[in-house]
């Protein structure tokens, strides 16, 4: 029930903040231990991020191929159980623009950064950094909670 707590104040504010009293009926219909909230799941291309998704999901969603840089724009994906609600959001691999297309595919990357309750990052175990020192100091002053996910 900690952690469960724990994670709701992390995705969606205290119940104090919202001016909820633990377990009571807004009388909107809305039930005040239900817990929502957004996971933007950001890395470079290639390091399993559709993969991840697809499997949490137990969906396939995200197209996840050997090819690099296949997830060209946001796609987005929902788990429900009674009481949580994530809606996972897999992003275009982060690279330095070089041309138009990347430029959009990191607008996309920057706008699931700004929309995350948690961010969750994936590298790779032959990643030596972060390809993008820009979306890096993005990611860190977002104020959501980060997770590093090392995959392979």
């Amino acid at each position: 029930r900690a952690a469960d707590e724990e994670l709701g104040a992390a995705l969606h504010g205290s119940e104090a903040d919202l001016g909820l009293e633990g377990g009571k009926s807004t009388g909107l219909g809305w039930d005040t231990d239900h817990r929502a909230g957004f996971v933007s799941i950001v890395g470079s291309p290639n390091v399993g991020k559709s993969t991840l998704m697809n499997t949490m999901l137990n969906e396939s969603l995200s197209i996840a191929t050997a090819k690099a840089s296949t997830t060209r724009q946001r796609v987005m994906g929902i788990a429900n159980q009674p009481g949580w609600q994530v809606v996972f959001s897999d992003t275009p691999g982060v690279v330095r623009p070089k041309y138009k297309l990347h430029e959009g595919m990191m607008g996309a990357v920057r706008c699931a950064i700004e929309d995350a309750d948690v961010i969750l990052v994936i590298t790779d175990v032959f990643e030596t950094g972060f390809r993008d020192a820009t979306m890096l100091a993005r990611i860190r002053d977002s104020g959501a909670p980060v997770l590093v996910l090392v995959n392979k």
